[in-house]
């Protein structure tokens, strides 16, 4: 398998910004593709706490390995205006942050 220049450079960037952020926010795909993976094994090595937006539909199909590694799990319906849940999971982490210190 042939891994691309451009995809090394993603990782770098990604991996970069990771570094510098507090915690990770990331949109459960039910079929993950190399940029998801990416940002959740980086975020594991660098010990940031995880919170998944997962859609309601891949609830109870989440890997589980994923489940127990996420600080925080948010689902959300094709009702629900993706922005606001967002919000809501930034609020969370805002929250289990502040207790943390």
């Amino acid at each position: 398998m042939m891994v691309s220049s451009q995809f090394y450079k993603h990782g770098a960037e990604v991996i970069d910004k990771m570094k510098a952020s507090t915690v990770v926010i990331s949109i459960h795909a039910s079929d993950p593709d190399a940029k998801q993976c990416l940002e959740v094994g980086a975020a594991l090595l660098l010990d940031k706490p995880i919170y998944l937006l997962v859609e309601e539909s891949n609830r109870g199909k989440l890997p589980k390995r994923l489940e127990r590694a996420a600080d925080h799990i948010e689902y959300f319906d094709g009702k629900d205006n993706v922005a606001a849940v967002g919000e809501r999971l930034i609020e969370r982490a805002k929250r289990d942050l502040s207790l943390r210190n």
